[in-house]
């Protein structure tokens, strides 16, 4: 895998990522723009329609990929887990 010089990469040298196998990823959004909702007053995330949408395609990724299964994901303001 060639990298550019100036990303850092994360994975593990030598490990088959094509294999099978549990991830945990978490996508931030640029500069950690809040586009996919705010936090209320009671500490609860409320999403916004971009925020709704990311929760949709998720739900539709092992439709679309049968290899994949998705265990959980949590949306917040500024990232996705």
């Amino acid at each position: 895998m060639t990298t550019k010089p100036w990303r850092k990469t994360h994975r593990y040298e030598g490990y088959d990522y094509a294999s099978a196998g549990s991830f945990f990823l978490t996508f931030c959004l640029y500069q950690r723009s809040p586009i996919f909702g705010d936090v209320s007053e009671n500490a609860e995330v409320v999403l916004s329609e971009p925020g709704e949408m990311i929760g949709e395609a998720l739900n539709e990724l092992p439709t679309n990929y049968h290899s994949v299964a998705l265990d959980s994901y949590l949306v917040m303001p500024d990232h996705v887990h």
